[in-house]
C-alpha cells in the first residue's frame, strides 16, 4: 500500500477517534460508532495505530465489547439514558418549535430502543467484562482455546487467503 494512502486511512481515523472521544462527553454525538470505523481505519492504514486503539485503557473496551458482541454494561445504558432524555428536554424547551420536537422524540426513542436491544455486559466485582452466558466453550481437542465453529470477529481473526498476504 502507497503512504500516501496509509496516512490517509491513519488521518481519516483520527477523525473518527476526535469524535468517538467528544461523544463521551457530549450526549448526542455516539461514541462506539466512531470508534469502531476508527479502528477500521486504522486498521487499513497501521497495524501499530490499530493496536494502540484496541489495546487503550479507556477507548479499547468500546471496541472489544462491540466487536466480540458482548454488550454494554448496564450502567453505561442508564447514565445515557439518564443524560440523554434530560438534555432533549432542554433542547425541546430552548427551541419549541414542532418539527425540531419530532426529530428529538425520534432520536430518543431510537437510542432508547438501542439501549434496550444491545446485550447488557455482566461485569466481575473488579469491573471487568464477564464472558456472557451465550458463548460458548472452547473445543476440548483446540489447544489454541479458540471455537473453531465461532463467527470470525474481525477482518484480523480471517484467515488469510493464498497470494494476499
Amino acid at each position: 500500500m502507497t503512504s500516501i494512502r496509509k496516512l490517509l486511512w491513519i488521518s481519516l481515523g483520527t477523525i473518527f477517534l476526535i469524535l468517538g472521544v467528544i461523544g463521551i462527553f457530549v450526549p448526542l454525538i455516539p461514541t462506539t460508532g466512531p470508534l469502531l470505523a476508527s479502528a477500521a481505519c486504522y486498521m487499513r492504514g497501521s497495524q501499530r495505530w490499530y493496536n494502540w486503539l484496541i489495546n487503550n485503557r479507556y477507548l479499547g473496551s468500546y471496541i472489544r465489547n462491540f466487536r466480540d458482541k458482548r454488550g454494554m454494561p448496564l450502567r453505561a445504558k442508564v447514565v445515557t439514558l439518564v443524560i440523554l432524555w434530560p438534555t432533549l428536554a432542554v433542547s425541546a424547551w430552548a427551541k419549541p418549535v414542532w418539527w425540531l420536537w419530532l426529530i428529538l422524540l425520534a432520536v430518543g426513542i431510537g437510542v432508547s430502543w438501542l439501549m434496550w436491544k444491545l446485550p447488557t455486559l455482566q461485569l466481575d466485582p473488579q469491573g471487568n467484562a464477564m464472558p456472557s452466558v451465550a458463548e460458548p466453550a472452547p473445543h476440548s481437542h483446540d489447544l489454541s482455546g479458540s471455537n473453531s465453529d465461532a463467527p470470525l470477529n474481525s477482518a484480523v481473526d480471517a484467515p488469510v487467503q493464498p497470494g494476499h498476504l
